[in-house]
């Protein structure tokens, strides 16, 4: 490993998680390998966090912002960072002591070519699932894997990478307008698939740490955004177009399945709508969806009738 590695920075973004908010730093800094700063960005707390962060001392900026949502609060702390390389962690995950040895690792065997790294995750007992990597069938040989062209592993159905456990090249990162503070899910999906498919990306082996899940369901943008909330298509559909603007050379292929999600997100809020009769609503989505993708509206509508019917699912 080069010893003339370039500062690393640490960005948590936290909102009412004193109570968790120190496991994630102790996590931090029992790393073999040292961040060269930890920037903790308070997004607005009114409980005791504050307290709880400055406590660590010297070791730990806290920086405090106007409640602006998570994506504003990453973005603060990337533009306050004074390091060339930057590590997110949510304040209720933890680090494995070597995340960041192997990271590093990768990073300097590699000349720094990627835009960003990533490794595998772990998850809390209550998630159901060993690690991201076997939910999204991904695997790599060998410590890590460069590619040129990420869009095999940002393009699908479950991406193999967590914001949590990935390390941006902050020039990059910056260059390329950061995470998208308009959306309010699915940010990280965006950025992953907005540099996978403009520039190099690095797997890395192992498991990062785990992911974790605040006790307090207030704290958990799923519950707020998750696949039941009309909202939540809304931002797959802004994500997926805005993709599709922003990388004008796509593949055939990216592109075709980007469509594809669009018209199923728009499908999508039509059964939700439906659910409440709101009949304008549904057909405004069949004929959104329809527009994207003529043959979405058959598929799942037969879909949906043989589920009603005790068929066996296909889309």
């Amino acid at each position: 490993m080069s010893p003339q590695f370039p500062p690393l920075g640490v960005v948590i973004p936290t909102y009412n998680r004193s109570t968790l908010i120190g496991r994630a730093l102790r996590s931090v800094l029992a790393q073999t390998h040292g961040a060269t700063e930890i920037l903790v960005v308070d997004d607005g707390s009114t409980d005791n966090t504050a307290s709880v962060v400055q406590g660590f001392g010297e070791r730990v900026r806290y920086i405090h912002q106007t409640q602006a949502g998570v994506s504003k609060a990453r973005n603060h702390g990337v533009a306050e960072s004074t390091c060339d390389w930057i590590a997110f962690l949510d304040s209720d995950d933890v680090w494995d002591p070597e995340y960041l040895s192997r990271m590093v690792k990768a990073i300097s065997e590699t000349d720094r070519k990627g835009w960003f790294y990533f490794t595998n995750a772990a998850f809390g007992p209550d998630e159901g699932s060993p690690s991201l990597w076997e939910q999204a069938a991904y695997s790599i040989s060998g410590e890590y894997q460069l590619m040129d062209d990420a869009g095999e592993a940002v393009m699908r159905d479950i991406q193999p990478m967590l914001l949590q456990f990935s390390v941006f090249n902050r020039g990059v990162f910056l260059q390329q307008g950061g995470l998208w503070e308009r959306l309010r899910a699915a940010e990280d999906t965006h950025l992953f698939l907005k540099l996978g498919l403009k520039g190099p990306v690095c797997a890395v082996s192992g498991i990062g740490g785990i992911a974790m899940q605040d006790e307090n369901p207030s704290n958990r943008l799923t519950n707020i955004y998750g696949s039941t909330s009309s909202d939540h298509w809304r931002q797959v559909i802004m994500m997926c177009e805005d993709v599709l603007q922003s990388v004008p050379d796509l593949k055939s292929s990216y592109r075709k399945t980007l469509v594809h999600w669009i018209a199923d997100s728009h499908w999508r809020i039509a059964r939700l709508a439906w659910a409440s009769r709101r009949i304008p609503e549904v057909l405004h989505g069949i004929t959104r969806a329809a527009r994207h993708e003529p043959g979405v509206v058959p598929a799942k509508a037969w879909n949906a009738f043989r589920k009603m019917w005790g068929g066996k699912s296909h889309t």
